[in-house]
């Protein structure tokens, strides 16, 4: 097996790690940070997108699901579920 990439992603620690549709890997840190990522072979760990949800909490779960509705099914990356030291568990839908 071929490692792809190796590259700091974040500034603290990596909680937890989801893969996404179409080649996307989702990483979030204690920071708080949620990063989606490419996970192509021909560019690998590519950054899409950051969140930084408000407060800060280490996110602790992390997942995607697909879309909810029709209204939010031409998303490419689904819906960010994940769940915060704070107890929290939020949803996001990234805007295409």
């Amino acid at each position: 097996m071929d490692e792809l990439a190796l590259l700091p992603l974040h500034s603290t620690s990596i909680t937890a790690v989801a893969f996404g549709p179409l080649s996307t890997i989702l990483t979030a840190s204690a920071a708080g940070d949620v990063l989606l990522r490419s996970a192509s072979p021909s560019t690998p760990l590519a950054a899409l997108a950051t969140l930084r949800p408000p407060g800060g909490a280490s996110i602790q779960t992390l997942d995607v699901l697909p879309p909810l509705d029709k209204l939010h099914a031409a998303t490419t990356v689904g819906v960010w579920a994940f769940a915060n030291a704070k107890q929290q568990v939020r949803l996001w839908v990234p805007r295409a």
